[in-house]
């Protein structure tokens, strides 16, 4: 499907994509085989622990609990934000880790359309993993773009530290066009959800009877 949105123009020249992580919904049904129960708000964002803590009873009355799989997209992304392509998906079990699923999708794509199509990946701080952004530029000469909140640029630490340092992650993305010049993102999704039950084989029957009742 790639390689046929490659002949049918898709793809512009500047060549900006993005990865990122979502959840599909589907009904509450245990036979869905490797699904997760988690807690959502009213605009279908996963609520993480603390927050929940911090909720009023109103805005905790107007989350519910969904059954759902994770999911990874890469897409292809006009330099004004207003047209995207999928190019490439993968629908994950509950227990797999999104920041794994993505290198596989990307060499699948460059394998069907050849070098020189991505030149910019966009990524949101849960997917950075140091050899696999390094090898992205070393094999495929594709620029990895990580942006952050201001008080992760003060601090500078842990791993996003180290890849500055490298020079392969443009950490402020200054020279992004359009909308994605002040692109934000919020924390990865999925890292901080509250998950009652993880996947229903692995779950003890308590958590998922609480979950049912909330």
């Amino acid at each position: 499907m790639a390689a046929l949105y490659g002949e049918l123009g898709a793809y512009d020249s500047e060549g900006i994509f993005i990865a990122d992580g979502s959840y599909l919904f589907v009904p509450d049904n245990k036979n869905y085989e490797g699904s997760m129960r988690l807690l959502f708000d009213e605009h279908n964002h996963p609520v993480g622990k603390d927050q929940e803590r911090q909720m009023t009873k109103t805005q905790r009355d107007r989350c519910r609990w969904r059954r759902c799989y994770k999911a990874v997209f890469l897409l292809h992304a006009d330099a004004a934000g207003e047209r995207f392509v999928v190019v490439g998906v993968r629908v994950l079990r509950g227990t797999d880790s999104e920041a794994t699923a993505l290198w596989p999708l990307v060499d699948t794509f460059v394998a069907s359309v050849g070098r020189g199509v991505m030149k910019v990946l966009l990524l949101d701080r849960g997917f950075i993993n140091g050899p696999q952004i390094g090898r992205l530029k070393r094999d495929y000469g594709i620029d990895t773009v990580i942006p952050i909140r201001a008080d992760m640029r003060r601090r500078r630490a842990g791993p996003l530290s180290a890849l500055s340092s490298l020079g392969r992650v443009p950490i402020d993305a200054p020279s992004l066009p359009g909308p994605f010049a002040a692109t934000a993102p919020a924390a990865s999704h999925g890292r901080e959800a509250r998950a009652e039950a993880e996947e229903d084989r692995g779950c003890p029957a308590g958590q998922a009877e609480r979950g049912t009742a909330a």
